[in-house]
């Protein structure tokens, strides 16, 4: 049985739901506004144009967003034309090495949770006959205290990890583009212009 609501799985997801989001409510938008301008236009046009904003608007946000709490730590200010400097180029990797470093440990702790809310669940899933609202009440407020803590635990824990995974991949991902990972390994070449002695 499956709950609704934001799981530890869907977690690191919410940033990209609310562009994705965002992003199809200004295609509608969009759609619905050329939709009234020309009443005669087929609804392939306005499915196309939905779909190409979509798109837009996730290219615009992986470009600008990616490498932002990199540029602004590196380079001490808040710098969304640099971000999108950087990234130049860069949008395939960048979407790559963010599925890549957020989904395993995503669904790591998705097993881990559900796991758990199964085990907590338990007790109601095996009766014969349906729970009553006060089964249900006294399992999430008396028997489920001990699960809901380690749930809370376990979010913690999994915040910490994303958290660390993603600045780790925007700082690495921003030291890769500005070529600064290159001039720490060998700072000799990097101050003679990279001739070697």
């Amino acid at each position: 049985m499956s709950s609704s609501g934001v799981t530890l799985a869907t977690a690191p997801l919410l940033p990209w739901a609310y562009i994705g989001l965002l992003g199809t409510a200004c295609a509608l938008v969009l759609g619905f506004g050329i939709l009234r301008q020309a009443r005669g236009l087929p609804w392939r046009a306005v499915a196309l144009a939905i779909i190409v904003a979509v798109c837009v608007f996730f290219y615009v946000a992986v470009r600008l967003l990616f490498l932002l709490p990199a540029v602004v730590v590196a380079e001490e200010r808040i710098g969304l034309g640099r971000s999108w400097e950087c990234g130049g180029g860069n949008f395939w990797r960048m979407v790559v090495t963010a599925i890549a470093t957020l989904f395993p440990a995503a669904i790591v702790f998705s097993i881990l949770s559900h796991a758990i809310r199964s085990m907590m669940l338990a007790p109601l899933l095996l009766q014969q006959n349906h729970p009553t609202p006060q089964q249900v009440w006294d399992l999430f407020t008396h028997q489920g205290a001990p699960y809901f803590a380690v749930l809370l635990i376990l979010q913690l824990i999994y915040t910490v990890v994303m958290s660390g995974l993603g600045a780790g991949m925007a700082a690495s991902a921003y030291r890769s583009v500005t070529g600064t990972a290159a001039a720490e390994a060998h700072p000799a070449e990097a101050e003679s212009g990279g001739m070697r002695p």
